[in-house]
């Protein structure tokens, strides 16, 4: 799964490792980059504190999503993310099937799609599975917010 940015621990450790190497390149404004590094790290702590407040009581709970983006996320929280696609290619019949199966067994509450994607068939197999419908930007500029967005959807009650 190459969306690593989707976890915040996997972002503190891309946000390290940059901090290293913009050292290496430019060591006479460490004080500036060092003051920024800290800054922004500390956001991360807080960001970890609230999802994993948000999100505690919902561990082992799953989530329906139709392109597998949300690995590491669901990994930090001890959620089960259940996708529709897999490896980039729209499934058969047998395999849509057996994700939709593996999905109503789940019972999750939130089917997660990114708009780029066939939304017909996101609503008829959000339908099929008993979830409600949510689009979601991992590419978001504002972070930050898409995963409070995420959090909150996962953490919501499904109003029946």
């Amino acid at each position: 799964d190459p969306h690593v940015w989707t976890s915040v621990e996997n972002a503190k450790i891309i946000v390290e490792n940059m901090y290293k190497s913009v050292l290496e390149l430019d060591s006479s404004n460490k004080n500036y980059y060092t003051k920024r590094y800290e800054a922004l790290m500390n956001e991360l702590r807080v960001l970890e504190c609230e999802l994993d407040s948000i999100l505690e009581p919902k561990q082992g709970t799953a989530f329906a999503v139709w392109h597998p983006s949300l690995s590491y996320f669901a990994r930090d929280y001890a959620l089960n993310q259940v996708s529709i696609e897999s490896e980039g290619k729209e499934a058969s019949a047998r395999q849509l099937k057996s994700h939709i199966d593996e999905a109503k067994s789940l019972a999750p509450h939130v089917f997660f799609y990114q708009k780029e994607y066939d939304s017909r068939q996101v609503e008829l197999i959000s339908k099929e599975i008993g979830t409600e419908l949510l689009p979601i930007n991992i590419m978001n500029y504002e972070w930050k917010q898409e995963m409070y967005d995420i959090a909150a959807a996962l953490a919501s009650e499904r109003a029946d």
